[in-house]
């Protein structure tokens, strides 16, 4: 009899190596695909996802768990309790994922993410801006 793996969404799980991952990614391009504007992965296992303002597609990562499966693929729980499997390349500030289907999404990092407002302003911050949620690198698009 083989031995089927822990679902995700049962026993989150923090294998070494997750550090490339914890923190808040901004989606690139966006489109009609079912995947969130922003995700945020927490050290715990969890992980958050957000649509822009006014999107009329409901996202597939809302709320959730992840596994790192291995150094290349990460398994997600869904919005509808799903399990999914997704091929990633991470690196310090990119993350590329590609679904089960093919879709195929990027991601750049928040440079503020995890820093308090007093930490950006002591040191000028990544591009001086001293408010919560805005990404500088995406001048003129929506920012959380």
């Amino acid at each position: 009899m083989t031995e089927k793996s822990e679902p995700a969404k049962r026993k989150p799980a923090k294998p070494p190596g997750d550090e490339d991952l914890v923190g808040t990614w901004f989606r690139e391009e966006r489109d009609d695909a079912p995947y969130p504007d922003e995700l945020t992965f927490e050290a715990d296992g969890i992980y958050h996802g957000k649509m822009a303002p006014g999107s009329r597609t409901a996202s597939k990562l809302d709320v959730g768990v992840f596994d790192r499966i291995d150094e290349k693929s990460i398994r997600m729980s869904t919005a509808t309790d799903r399990d999914e499997t997704f091929s990633l390349d991470a690196s310090a500030d990119r993350l590329n994922l590609t679904d089960e289907d093919g879709t195929k999404l990027a991601y750049t990092r928040n440079p503020d993410a995890g820093r308090t407002v007093e930490e950006r302003s002591s040191d000028g911050g990544a591009a001086g801006d001293d408010e919560i949620g805005t990404d500088p690198t995406r001048e003129g698009e929506w920012t959380p």
